[in-house]
């Protein structure tokens, strides 16, 4: 897996110039309107996406039976996007918490626990994110995976739509709502990194599976 590691930072390396200009992008509002947060979401995705697109630069050539021939398993290989895409995204996140924090040093009206909180919402949607998008990734390609992430995005931006609308008129609706903010904060926690495993855990598997039954 380490080999697999190295081959993905080193595309990585080799992308410095669409990262360098991702960093830019997110900067502008940062600097701009002081919207810190607006790099809590936009900057992990960013990684989020180049790691599903690795996917698809193993594939450039023919490159996968190669890849396979090394003493690299099938269950190593899905195994490792998984890795790769935690290391960046994540690590990604942490480094924008830690640039909250500094800006929050310089600035006193800077809410520090409202940026916490976007972080850790941020964290569960990309893992979430991730446990959908590599197993449609590897199964149908960069391609049909675009579809797939078109259609994601339209189903939760209509799931919001109508939540949003439900909870306007259903009287049982704001009884949930309040009873939701009832819970306590290590309940969300605890239930954040127990959905967080358990979609990783069906993902992964899933992802072994259609590696193994992969034709190359």
């Amino acid at each position: 897996m380490k080999g697999l590691l190295l081959k993905d930072f080193a595309l990585m390396k080799g992308q410095r110039r669409f990262f360098l200009m991702l960093l830019l992008i997110g900067m502008i509002p940062a600097l701009a309107g002081g919207n810190v947060g607006f790099l809590t979401v936009y900057l992990p995705f960013g990684f989020c996406f180049f790691t599903i697109s690795t996917i698809s630069y193993d594939e450039i050539d023919n490159s996968l039976p190669f890849l396979l021939i090394l003493p690299v398993s099938r269950r190593e290989y899905a195994g490792e996007k998984y890795v790769y895409g935690i290391i960046c995204g994540v690590g990604t996140l942490v480094l924008c918490q830690l640039l909250g924090i500094g800006y929050g040093i310089f600035h006193d009206d800077f809410l520090m626990i409202p940026y916490f909180v976007q972080g850790g919402v941020t964290a569960v949607i990309m893992i979430v994110f991730f446990a959908i998008m590599i197993p449609i990734q590897l199964k149908f390609g960069s391609e049909k995976g675009r579809i797939f992430l078109f259609a994601i995005v339209i189903a939760v931006m209509g799931s919001i739509a109508v939540l949003n609308r439900l909870l306007h008129l259903s009287i049982e609706a704001e009884k949930a709502v309040g009873f939701l903010a009832d819970i306590p904060v290590w309940g969300y926690i605890l239930g954040s990194i127990v959905l967080c495993v358990l979609a990783l855990g069906i993902s992964y598997s899933i992802s072994v599976k259609i590696m193994e039954k992969k034709e190359l």
